[in-house]
């Protein structure tokens, strides 16, 4: 994970969108998804992960970070970013069918037209923009929205508290 990039609120990055007409409803929709969460003191960090430039435009990338959840303890936190133009789209990289993974190949999360998120086990597809299961056994289900923003070229994640870099190792016991 990169520097954190603190003080930065969710709510000062809204800019213009340059992923299109066509995903504009979807912009929309996944932004109120995010905003309709309580507001807490961790909505005014943002934690970098990458470079926008890291992940080409009309990709996604899987990432494995990890969580300090509300008992305190860490915990693993997979998400997936998809990419499309300067607009990022984040949730966990869990079928809300199964539990399970969503890429059948490590970083592999997109059907053969690249347009929508593919679960590699059922098959089941997902909107980019909004998350809502389109087809396959949870149809009707959406995947868990992840706040993102983009900071000074950086892809960060907000809303949550993030493990950084050193406190894993340092705050296990066995290790």
């Amino acid at each position: 994970m990169r520097e954190s990039c603190r003080g930065w609120s969710a709510s000062e990055t809204n800019g213009p969108v340059d992923a299109g007409k066509v995903f504009d409803d979807a912009i929309a929709f996944h932004d109120k998804r995010i905003a309709g969460s309580e507001v807490t003191m961790t909505d005014h960090l943002a934690y970098a992960i990458c470079a926008l430039n890291e992940i080409p435009s009309q990709r996604a990338q899987g990432f494995h970070l990890m969580i300090v959840a509300e008992d305190g303890s860490q915990q693993p936190w997979p998400i997936i970013v998809i990419r499309w133009g300067r607009q990022v789209f984040g949730y966990l990289n869990r079928c809300p069918h199964d539990g399970v993974n969503l890429d059948w190949e490590r970083n592999q999360f997109l059907d053969q037209n690249g347009t929508r998120l593919m679960c590699g086990k059922h098959g089941a597809l997902f909107e980019l923009g909004t998350g809502n299961c389109v087809e396959g056994p949870c149809k009707g289900q959406s995947l868990t929205p992840v706040a993102l923003a983009v900071l000074d070229n950086d892809i960060c994640v907000t809303g949550v508290t993030l493990v950084e870099d050193g406190e894993a190792a340092s705050g296990r016991a066995d290790a």
